[in-house]
């Protein structure tokens, strides 16, 4: 029989997962993992529970979540267990961090079987409204979950830097790789320009505006975010009883921040550029116009090729998220509607980063466009009211 050969990439853990394996089943696998992620011959029933020693050379096929990452790991199951512990199972069940040397940690985790991702549920699926808005107003409830449970667990969460003191640095970086890999966009950081219908001035100057806003705020809430709350991170299933949520991936490294962290990114995906996560040659569209003296620009991006169902689910998903936000507002401080829309650009800027090369160029400047939409509409509000 032929070696597998793992596609370029892949990680191969089988030498380092097998003893693991081994090990956990030694000290007694928990019963919610054998059954969501164990498949066996057979277990003997043993004092009410499962025996956990093997019976007869049984071979046990652990079908389990795996996440490989560094010392981090440890943090991130800490966040895991004391918001399902305490508050709400919102997060996957973990068996077990192991250390595999000084750099790298193995997470093994509930596989989730019949859970599929929210950005499914609402880009690919006929899920019918109803269904829509209660997805949302859950999503919402277990966000708070986590929120909460920041108050208690922050002691063991130091050394991270407050968001607004990385916000306008990652805004930096982000858009500056998004220049670098396009240089025809470089002129967006020198000129004013239109984005979308709206007038947008330069770059620099809009985040130099953001800098110093953000530098004069006081009294902003902070909590422990998810981090990385995109709508591939939220999977859910319909239950007998209705609808079961999960979390995956929280990214510890965020910490304590300003809760929009989170809430920027979740309503991102529900505006035109969840689309561009989808099949963002069929959907997505973008055209870029620069003025024959470098003295103007435009940058236009705009969905096609959608079924009026498809766009309808969209819509009402982004009016879920309006609705709940509203209902938010009076725990989210001052200021929130422009820490929204920041929190918002850094996320289109972030999805404008990772699109590479001439096959990203569509996905590249769509969600440019968004970002710089969202960058003008701050400047618009923050002009207004100061």
């Amino acid at each position: 029989m032929n070696d597998i050969v793992f596609p370029e990439g892949t990680v191969d853990l089988r030498r380092e997962l097998v003893p693991i394996i081994k090990q956990l089943v030694r000290r007694g696998l928990p019963a919610d993992f054998v059954n969501n992620c164990v498949h066996v011959g057979g277990f003997q029933p043993f004092g009410g529970g499962i025996k956990s020693d093997l019976v007869g050379g049984l071979k046990i096929d652990v079908n389990a979540a795996i996440k490989l990452e560094d010392k981090e790991l440890d943090r991130h199951k800490l966040i895991m267990e004391a918001v399902n512990n305490r508050w709400l199972k919102v997060f996957p069940g973990v068996l077990a961090v192991e250390h595999l040397d000084d750099d790298r940690a193995l997470m093994l985790m509930e596989q989730l079987l019949g859970f599929e991702t929210l950005l499914e549920s609402v880009y690919l699926r006929d899920t019918n409204l109803t269904d829509i808005d209660n997805l949302v107003d859950k999503t919402f409830v277990a966000l708070k979950a986590i929120w909460r449970e920041g108050k208690r667990s922050r002691a063991h969460l130091t050394d991270i830097r407050p968001w607004r003191e990385t916000l306008v640095s990652a805004l930096r970086r982000k858009l500056g790789k998004v220049f670098a890999e396009d240089p025809e966009l470089e002129m967006i950081m020198d000129h004013p320009g239109t984005v979308m219908h709206s007038s947008c001035p330069p770059v620099p100057t809009l985040l130099d505006e953001v800098e110093e806003w953000l530098s004069a705020l006081t009294d902003i809430p902070e909590a422990l975010c998810h981090g990385d709350f995109h709508w591939k991170n939220i999977m859910s299933r319909k239950t007998g009883r209705g609808t079961s949520l999960r979390f995956i991936d929280p990214k510890p490294s965020v910490g304590y921040a300003d809760p929009v962290v989170d809430l920027g990114m979740l309503y991102h995906w529900a505006e035109e550029l969840g689309w561009a996560q989808v099949d963002a040659k069929k959907h997505c569209r973008s055209k870029f116009e620069a003025g024959r003296s470098g003295a103007d620009w435009l940058l236009n991006a705009s969905t096609e090729n959608t079924s009026a169902a498809a766009e309808e689910r969209r819509q009402r998903t982004q009016k879920a998220i309006d609705d709940n936000l509203e209902r938010s507002r009076n725990s989210l401080g001052p200021e929130w509607e422009g820490r929204l829309l920041l929190s918002r650009a850094l996320a289109h800027a972030g999805l404008a980063a990772v699109s590479r090369g001439d096959e990203g160029k569509t996905v590249r400047r769509f969600a440019l466009g968004f970002c710089l939409k969202v960058l003008a509409e701050w400047d618009r509000l923050h002009k207004r009211k100061h």
